[in-house]
């Protein structure tokens, strides 16, 4: 049983696209370092909109990846565990299936309300 799952979750892993935008640690120390600088100096030290879009924007992919991730495997073994249970333990998964559907709501309402609230707001 622990090798389909274990195989069922790799095989996810591999299907899912994995992007990454690490930045390297030279980059990071200098961009805080220029930072600092700025407020040393006098400048302003607001950032951009498109600074702060572009280091948003690979935190919120790799979170809702994370999160698609997570809803994934846990409907895999939700689903395994359905099928081979008892009808005492099916009722038991169809509430935690409840559960299930609420997180998914919330992780995918929070990227759909954060893009529109960037649209509305990137029209003003």
């Amino acid at each position: 049983m622990k090798k389909i799952i274990v195989s069922i979750v790799i095989l996810i892993m591999i299907s899912i696209p994995n992007y990454s935008r690490a930045f390297s640690l030279s980059d990071i120390f200098t961009s805080g370092e220029s930072f600092i600088s700025k407020g040393k100096s006098g400048g302003t030290a607001s950032a951009a909109e498109n600074e702060t879009f572009i280091t948003i924007l690979p935190i919120a992919q790799a979170l809702v990846q994370i999160g698609s991730l997570v809803i994934a495997v846990a409907t895999v073994i939700i689903a395994i565990k359905y099928l081979m249970g008892t009808p005492e333990k099916k009722a038991e998964l169809k509430s935690q299936l409840v559960g299930l559907i609420v997180s998914t709501v919330v992780i995918y309402g929070a990227q759909a309300i954060w893009a529109l609230m960037y649209e509305i707001l990137n029209k003003l």
